[in-house]
């Protein structure tokens, strides 16, 4: 009998290790769940924040009209820059023409780099005033740049409507409506000319909201 437990005793302190692996692999994923669930929701916008909108309008402007000046684009309904922005304006009205553009608009140099420092540190949603007849375009477009989607993108004007913390958008209007949607959220303007009247908290990157911890104080007053 002695014999025989001295046999089995290896397979008895296999088997608990193989416990004890097992629980340890449980527990760390789900604590990886549980840290991905505290992440805050951050809503990002696209065009004017990952991707350049107007370098491609610019881009059309000049072959059309190659004779033109335009002004500096210091507002976000930018057609008034162009010297024939009715024309313009009429181009970007057509689905055809407008998805082409949405197309062909490039990423802006960092922001791949930057967001892939966000995703690490929240749960990112991207969130776009695009209409839903884009969805195909825009995916397709963020995946070629090489974003990937922590989140199906949602195509909405009414940004304050999607659930989440914070708003990191280039336009005022709806940065007001998601800060003035609930007292603890908090709409972020990525720098950009069109914004300078933005009273409210602002980055340069989209890196800052992981690098930069005092990044509330350093730009809200600016």
């Amino acid at each position: 009998m002695e014999k025989s437990n001295f046999t089995y005793r290896p397979l008895f302190f296999l088997n608990r290790y193989i416990v004890w692996l097992n629980i340890k692999i449980a527990v760390k994923r789900n604590f990886s769940t549980l840290k991905g669930a505290m992440k805050q929701k951050l809503l990002l916008d696209i065009d004017g924040v990952v991707v350049d909108f107007t370098s491609e309008v610019i881009r059309i402007h000049s072959e059309k009209y190659p004779n033109d000046q335009f002004k500096p684009i210091d507002e976000w309904h930018f057609y008034t820059a162009f010297t024939h922005a009715d024309k313009m304006y009429d181009l970007m009205e057509d689905d055809t023409m407008h998805g082409i553009i949405l197309k062909n608009a490039p990423a802006y140099p960092e922001a791949l780099e930057d967001y892939n420092k966000l995703i690490s540190a929240y749960d990112v949603q991207f969130v776009t005033s695009r209409k839903e007849i884009y969805r195909d375009i825009t995916v397709a477009s963020l995946s070629r740049y090489g974003f990937v989607l922590q989140n199906p993108v949602i195509f909405t004007s009414d940004k304050e409507s999607v659930p989440g913390n914070i708003l990191i958008d280039d336009n005022i209007s709806f940065l007001d409506k998601f800060t003035q949607s609930h007292q603890d959220r908090i709409g972020i303007a990525l720098d950009r000319p069109w914004n300078q009247k933005w009273g409210g908290p602002r980055i340069g990157r989209l890196k800052e909201m992981v690098e930069k911890k005092d990044w509330k104080v350093k730009y809200v007053n600016n």
